[in-house]
């Protein structure tokens, strides 16, 4: 596995694709960051942590739906999966190291992302733990890592299911603005319906990652706003999301794994 990731990190290396795709997720990161910056009295270390985690699923979408399918869907096109599989890698070997190297890609950004803005937070007025708790900061990434999972196991499943780098992204995200519609409509119109979320990846990140409240209180003489998560509350969906990936994760194996390659 280690030597198929290998070259899969050359071939990323030497298509220009990537790169560009790498320029446009840093001119949307350089974005976000600005606009969390604009308009805030104190941008310290934990609210510029917490602002890019609260912003971040689009992002982590647009990645996630440009670079799993250059990863995983690539090297059907010029049949080099086959010459790989002729040479003796094992089909699991060909379909892990692509969805290993794909969540640590992913994951990668969104721990980067997260602690450059808190760095950035941090020189301009310090950490200031008032904005976001050390734990509550572990949880957050921690809690990344399930969302990251069931955002790159739908396009690794999808990316299998049409060896096409192209199909797989635009299918997601039709999939993903189609389950959009239950989560915000249904669940503002309906209490029952609330639960409904967890059909987006999107919208059960937003629900997950984002304080359940905001409450006033005293720090250093000053009247601030504390986040509040209560963890508690969203086990479900963060239970749903993890069994999602793994479920999708083993259904693209299995359709992997069914075709003929030699």
């Amino acid at each position: 596995m280690l030597n198929i990731i290998k070259s899969i990190r050359y071939s990323l290396r030497r298509d220009y694709l990537a790169w560009a795709y790498a320029v446009a997720v840093l001119a949307i990161y350089v974005f976000a960051v600005a606009l969390s910056i604009t308009g805030v009295e104190e941008y310290t270390g934990a609210y510029g942590f917490r602002a890019i985690v609260e912003t971040n699923e689009i992002v982590v979408l647009i990645v996630t739906i440009l670079f799993v399918p250059l990863i995983c869907s690539s090297d059907f096109s010029d049949k080099f999966i086959n010459y790989e599989l002729l040479g003796g890698y094992k089909k699991t070997h060909s379909y892990f190291a692509r969805a290993l190297y794909s969540y640590l890609i992913v994951y990668a950004y969104f721990i980067i992302s997260c602690f450059i803005s808190m760095i950035i937070g941090c020189v301009m007025n310090g950490y200031q733990s008032s904005d976001l708790q050390v734990n509550d900061l572990l949880m957050l990434l921690l809690v990344g890592l399930v969302m990251i999972f069931r955002f790159v196991s739908v396009v690794v499943f999808f990316s299998f299911l049409f060896e096409n780098a192209i199909a797989s992204p635009v299918v997601v995200y039709l999939l993903e603005v189609i389950s959009l519609i239950p989560s915000m409509l249904l669940g503002e119109l309906f209490e029952e319906l609330k639960k409904t979320y967890i059909l987006s990846s999107v919208a059960t990140y937003e629900t997950v990652m984002k304080p359940t409240d905001m409450v006033p209180g005293f720090v250093n003489g000053k009247d601030v706003y504390l986040p509040v998560y209560n963890w508690g509350e969203n086990v479900t969906a963060i239970v749903v999301s993890f069994v999602l990936g793994a479920v999708l994760l083993t259904a693209g194996y299995c359709v992997f794994k069914s075709r003929d390659r030699k």
